[in-house]
């Protein structure tokens, strides 16, 4: 077994070996892996906000963020410093210490092949024999906290394995969204070799190509293999028959309390599996107009947007118009003006909310939106 840092064909390697981000789903999924390797990744909006807020972390910088990226920077930041006085003890202060942030680490196996593993911690401190390995998550889900986080544990392996003289290692999770306190879970030595037989054993499976894919929740949610993944196919076609179709044989008015729940319970699977067929359609049509017989794709709706309300205006006011009439025609985000207001008073957080709650004074109109539906919690 042999380690390796972060090298020049990093971005290379990444996508050929499995990675810590991956370990749960590659433990839930053995085929996984090698299905979708070679498969481009389609980022959504919010993952790429948090690349974003993650780059700036890794910098200590949070130029160029939004609002709302820049308050979960401050989060983050905040939590960081209270994980590392958990951890080391209250005279960090006056510690000098510089952590590892975003340094991809490797672990290779000579004696398998050169099979090949990485982590990247978005935070790595270290103080003698101890080091604190720190993970970012700045998403709404919630993630699997420290002491059962997989990925964690690869983190705190990869570690040892590039700085072996270390006793113990600490993992925490960051992610404020569920919670600003999070625990720390110590690692020891017997921990890590355990950790380290376990995780070659994943990573064997996860490169061999007889392994067999099993779909699942965890493995399935961002793999991108799931259009050509018959495994995935049958599972997800398995949610939506759950419902007792006789319930459909009689008017909605006359279901069961029971029909009625067994209906809802299976609705939200339902859906997913028809949304994700439906862009596969989608997808499919902008690849080859014949891929659906009978079906296209409609041009989408175009919207116009005004962006310069100061020239609009003006041009306004020379046909007679007035500032009354004009501002009847605007309608002002609360998101954008609080936006404006930090920019103006360098304020955040609460007194920012404060600043807005005041500036907006009584001139503010409420809405409720229709209730939505919700799974209750059963008493314990």
């Amino acid at each position: 077994m042999t380690t390796e840092t972060q090298t020049q064909t990093d971005p290379q390697l990444r996508g050929l070996w499995t990675s810590a981000s991956n370990s749960a789903a590659d433990r839930a999924c053995p085929g996984r892996h090698l299905a979708q390797r070679a498969l481009p990744d389609d980022k959504s909006e919010a993952s790429q906000a948090g690349d974003r807020i993650h780059a700036a972390l890794a910098k200590q910088d949070p130029a160029g963020l939004d609002l709302e990226e820049t308050e979960m920077y401050d989060r983050c930041k905040r939590v960081e410093e209270a994980l590392v006085i958990a951890y080391f003890g209250a005279d960090v202060a006056q510690m000098k210490m510089f952590p590892s942030r975003e340094k991809r680490q490797w672990i290779e196996w000579m004696n398998e092949g050169g099979l090949r593993h990485s982590g990247q911690a978005d935070a790595i401190y270290r103080r003698k024999d101890k080091a604190l390995v720190i993970d970012y998550k700045t998403g709404r889900n919630e993630t699997a906290g420290s002491p059962h986080n997989l990925q964690l544990r690869d983190l705190a392996v990869l570690n040892w394995v590039n700085m072996p003289l270390l006793t113990e290692i600490g993992v925490a999770i960051i992610q404020p969204w569920i919670t600003e306190k999070p625990d720390i879970c110590a690692y020891k030595l017997p921990d890590i070799k355990k950790g380290i037989t376990e995780l070659l054993a994943r990573v064997k499976a996860s490169n061999d190509s007889a392994s067999q894919r099993v779909a699942g929740d965890v493995q399935c949610r961002f793999c991108r293999a799931k259009p050509n993944c018959a495994e995935y196919q049958a599972w997800a076609g398995t949610l939506v028959p759950m419902v007792d179709r006789t319930i459909f044989e009689v008017p909605v008015a006359e279901w069961t309390p029971e029909q009625r729940a067994s209906f809802l319970n299976n609705l939200g699977p339902a859906e997913k599996i028809l949304a994700e067929c439906k862009e596969a359609m989608k997808a499919g049509l902008k690849e080859d107009p014949a891929f659906v017989p009978g079906w296209g794709l409609k041009d989408g709706q175009k919207r116009d947007t005004i962006v310069n309300a100061q020239a609009v205006f003006s041009s306004f006011s020379e046909t007679g118009g007035t500032l009354e009439q004009f501002m009847e025609c605007i309608t002002v985000g609360k998101t954008k003006l609080k936006e404006a207001l930090s920019a103006v008073t360098k304020k955040k957080g609460k007194a920012l909310d404060a600043a807005l709650t005041e500036v907006i004074g009584g001139n503010v109109e409420s809405k409720t939106t229709e209730p939505t539906l919700t799974k209750l919690k059963e008493e314990a």
